[in-house]
């Protein structure tokens, strides 16, 4: 999604937890309404495919917020180079990270890594990591 500023996150929060709150007052949960996101995603998605190409770069800006985001999710998934001058071989490495991350009571941790920004950086001479892609996580509840 598209960095927003501190006045339009607190909007936004707002408007959210306002929705929310109504939702809440008609008897819907979370559960409830899984298979409905999941179907109204998959529909665009769809939708997007149909469209070739183009629709699906529209997609993707959407989805990723920015044409540098998009760009890293390919490289991370399809392997891309960014500079092929020099001679080398590409290598896909799984990496297993342990994130701690502090959340404020109230806050949704799930919401709160799928908008995290993260860079990993070789300093390596030689050695450049062209693509990076979260594929699942796992939260744990601290003790």
């Amino acid at each position: 999604m598209p960095k927003q500023n501190d006045a339009q996150t607190k909007n936004t929060t707002v408007e959210t937890d306002s929705l929310v709150a109504w939702m809440k007052t008609q008897g819907l949960d979370a559960e409830q309404l899984d298979n409905d996101c999941h179907d109204l995603a998959n529909a665009e998605a769809t939708n997007a495919n149909n469209d070739g190409m183009h629709g699906q770069v529209d997609f993707l800006r959407r989805h990723f917020g920015d044409d540098r985001r998009v760009k890293d999710y390919l490289r991370g998934v399809f392997c891309i180079k960014t500079d092929a001058t020099v001679p080398s071989s590409q290598k896909v490495v799984r990496l297993k990270v342990r994130l701690v991350f502090r959340v404020d009571d109230g806050v949704d941790v799930e919401e709160a890594l799928e908008d995290m920004d993260y860079e990993f950086m070789s300093q390596t001479e030689g050695a450049e990591i062209t693509g990076h892609l979260i594929e699942d996580w796992d939260v744990k509840s601290s003790a």
